[in-house]
């Protein structure tokens, strides 16, 4: 079973062949557009292997979703008998004052400001070469001539 990459060009012209090499020949096909994958051709018996490994994941997962809740209830449960049948606290309130009061406190704190006059300096130095015309022979000014100096 080996898997060989086709053009959808050539897909579109040898489509027949294909598909005898993908149920006679055990091969899976993947159609590529650019180079890049688009679609892949397989036989009936790979699709039907493919969805019953689809379902099985899915009662799987909707077992290990069961069992999960399960434990839960028992958590809960067990929490409510060393309570003495007194719930927790609900605490989304005090949550959501913490992060208000985070808020406040991040508004606070000041960004500093960088210092941009260095930067301003070369940008009228490099204004200043620019004005004075072209370099000897006629020449434009370019980057590597700003920074030699």
């Amino acid at each position: 079973m080996g898997v060989t990459d086709v053009g959808i060009a050539e897909a579109r012209r040898d489509l027949s062949a294909i598909i005898n090499r993908v149920v006679y020949g055990g091969e899976r096909i993947i159609l590529a557009s650019r180079g890049k994958p688009k679609a892949a051709i397989i036989s009936i018996k790979d699709l039907r292997r493919l969805e019953e490994m689809e379902k099985t994941v899915d009662e799987s997962a909707r077992t290990e979703g069961k069992a999960a809740l399960a434990m839960a209830k028992a958590v809960r449960e067990m929490s409510l008998h060393r309570r003495r049948g007194v719930p927790l606290p609900d605490v989304s309130q005090d949550l959501y004052e913490l992060r208000e009061e985070n808020i406040r406190q991040a508004k606070t704190f000041l960004v500093p400001r960088r210092d941009l006059s260095a930067w301003q300096e070369e940008r009228d130095f490099i204004n200043q070469l620019i004005q004075q015309g072209p370099l000897p022979g006629g020449r434009r000014w370019r980057r590597e001539d700003l920074y030699e100096r």
